[in-house]
């Protein structure tokens, strides 16, 4: 049995009588434009742990975040919407928070 933290967020995003197709461009061009001041330790700290070709492969290439739920499911059912990001990184938003996800063991 384990215990996991999650870091939860609070965003301005207005979810309100907007949709996904209007959301998602306007948070991936916020993440997009994020600068990762230990971008080298996320990257080595992930590849060190990565066991799966593929995820060593989407650790050293991977550069821009991306909207996991092409196809708005969890939008319409959980007004939530996730993306997966470099260095193995994941965030969800949600109309209230946003739930972080950092880098674990792979």
């Amino acid at each position: 049995m384990g215990t996991d933290l999650t870091p939860i967020g609070n965003h301005k995003i207005n979810f309100k009588r907007r949709s996904f197709k209007k959301l998602v461009p306007k948070i991936l061009d916020r993440l997009n434009n994020l600068e990762f001041v230990n971008s080298e330790f996320l990257r080595l700290y992930q590849l060190k742990n990565a066991w799966c070709v593929r995820t060593i492969r989407k650790i050293k290439t991977k550069k821009e975040w991306t909207c996991r739920d092409e196809d708005n499911y969890c939008f319409k059912k959980h007004k939530s919407i996730d993306f997966e990001g470099p260095f193995n990184l994941s965030l969800s938003f949600n109309k209230d928070y946003a739930f972080i996800c950092f880098p674990r063991r792979i």
